[in-house]
Order: C-alpha cells, then sequence, then structure tokens
C-alpha cells in the first residue's frame, strides 16, 4: 500500500511538473501554465528603466494570456522606473512593487476590470484601496493626500517610501493594511487622519517611523486616538491647528521641491518658501 501510494506521489508530481515552464521574453520573466495558457509575471528578468508587460507573449507558438504579476515579482529591482500593464492582468501578487526604489508609476489600461492608477499610483478598479505608492515617485511628489474615495490602505502600500514628507489620510479610511506606512530613516514629519473613529490597523503599520512624528486628528477625537493601539504611539494634536494651507502645499498634484537653508528643510512652491508644517518662510 505504501509503494503504490509513494509510486502515485511520483507520478502526480511529474505530471505537475510538466505543466509549467519558466521563460524570459523580452526581458521579463514569465512562468507559463501550459495547461490554462496563461502567464504570470515573476522575478528573474532584467527590469529596468520603463517596462510594459504585453496582454500575452508567445513561446514555442503557443500564445499565453498574461493575467498575473507574482508576489515579489518586482522585488528590490531598483532601476525600474515605471510598469504598466493591459487590461488582461487581473491579479497583483503582495509586494510585487517592493524595494522598487526609482519606481515612479504604475500604470494600467482603463480597461483593466480589477485595477486602475492615478498620477502612477495604484489602486483597485472602484478606487477604494490604495493598492501601492510608488517608492520613487516620493521623490517628486512627497506631500500626498490620498482620495476622498479610498476606505481601506492596503498592505505595504508606502513601505520604504523614504522620501515621504507628509500624508493625509481622507476621512472614510475604516481600516490600514500591516506595514502600510513601514518606513525607515524617513523625513516624514506629520500625517493627517480625518477619520472620525480610529480605522482599524494590522500589525506593525508605523513600523520604523519616529514616535516624534506629529499625528493630527480630527479636534473631537483626540481622545479616541491616544486610547487606540499604533495611532497613540505619535504626537498627537488637534487638525484645527495644522497650519492653514499647509493641505494645499501637500497636495500630490503640487509642483514643490526641497532645500535646505541653515540646517532646516524648506519646501518651495510658485515662489513662495515654506515649513515642512507649512508654515510661509519670508
Amino acid at each position: 500500500m505504501k509503494t503504490k501510494l509513494f509510486t502515485l506521489l511520483l507520478a502526480l508530481v511529474a505530471s505537475v511538473g510538466s505543466i509549467f515552464a519558466s521563460v524570459v521574453i523580452d526581458g521579463i520573466a514569465y512562468i507559463l501554465n501550459e495547461t490554462e495558457y496563461t502567464a504570470e509575471v515573476t522575478d528573474g528578468g532584467n527590469y529596468s528603466g520603463d517596462i510594459v508587460i504585453p496582454p500575452s507573449v508567445e513561446y514555442e507558438s503557443v500564445s499565453y494570456a498574461v493575467t498575473t504579476i507574482a508576489r515579489l515579482a518586482f522585488f528590490l529591482s531598483s532601476d525600474l522606473t515605471s510598469v504598466s500593464f493591459s487590461n488582461v492582468v487581473t491579479s497583483i501578487g503582495e509586494k510585487a512593487f517592493l524595494g522598487c526604489d526609482n519606481l515612479v508609476a504604475i500604470n494600467v489600461d482603463s480597461e483593466n476590470p480589477n485595477y486602475c492608477d492615478i498620477d502612477g499610483v495604484l489602486f483597485n478598479k472602484n478606487q477604494t484601496e490604495l493598492v501601492r505608492y510608488p517608492n520613487g515617485k516620493a521623490k517628486f511628489a512627497p506631500n500626498y493626500v490620498i482620495p476622498n474615495s479610498v476606505t481601506c490602505i492596503g498592505n505595504f502600500a508606502f513601505t520604504d517610501c523614504v522620501n515621504m514628507t507628509s500624508v493625509t489620510i481622507p476621512s472614510n479610511v475604516t481600516s490600514i493594511g500591516e506595514f502600510a506606512f513601514q518606513i525607515i530613516e524617513s523625513s516624514l514629519s506629520h500625517i493627517v487622519c480625518k477619520a472620525v473613529i480610529p480605522p482599524t490597523l494590522s500589525n506593525c503599520v508605523f513600523d520604523g517611523i519616529d514616535s516624534s512624528v506629529s499625528l493630527y486628528v480630527p479636534d473631537e477625537s483626540m481622545n479616541a486616538y491616544k486610547a487606540a493601539d499604533q495611532w497613540k504611539e505619535f504626537k498627537i494634536r488637534p487638525i484645527s491647528t495644522l497650519p492653514q494651507g499647509v493641505e494645499n502645499i501637500h497636495s500630490c498634484k503640487a509642483q514643490s521641491a526641497k532645500t535646505l537653508r541653515n540646517g532646516q528643510i524648506l519646501i518651495l512652491r510658485a515662489g513662495r518658501t515654506y515649513t515642512l508644517t507649512g508654515q510661509e518662510v519670508q
């Protein structure tokens, strides 16, 4: 009985092994499912510059629909600057874009049924979940206002965005995934969270962020945030004390640049100079 079972297992492994093939086509690595004729983008490709994932690839005269971007597919591809994919990709694995330090945009075909992008930031189709903010984008848009449609910030959404200066979380957000804001040695000055009820947090959401970072919350919610796990670690301030105009300065569309003056980081925008908290410097 044991011999028959062992023989059956060997046959099953051999059968499964014949279903998949690993190939690199035009610099992109794929795992091909030779039964379903689908392809999954995976690690091991030549990922640099701007890459475009095609809707299908051909291998040995057989066409495979590219439906998936695998977990960790582009992990630590530091020379990658943008990724564009078609409406055929319907699944993206966790941490697919993690560690891409120069990635400034994730571009999605407008006909994609599951995903979309807003200015190169990856969302689910109905824009209720922020999936991934590209690491490199923070170099040019360090002050990000999350769209009001978002109710959930996904796992690892802002992980390692070391150039992020501020982020504004809209009032509709109810949950934030694990390690979403894990930023090591960041320049983050403050977070604004407009949710009256502190969003539910998964594990280690703010891992690596210094507790001296200011958290601005609705005035009536101060006590709730001070009692909430992880939120309470910040310097919690009432949102009414947020310097006037700071959110406009911190818009993702604002054309701004950082400068160093007398040891202080300042924001240059529209011919004016501001501190990181939005106060104008004469």
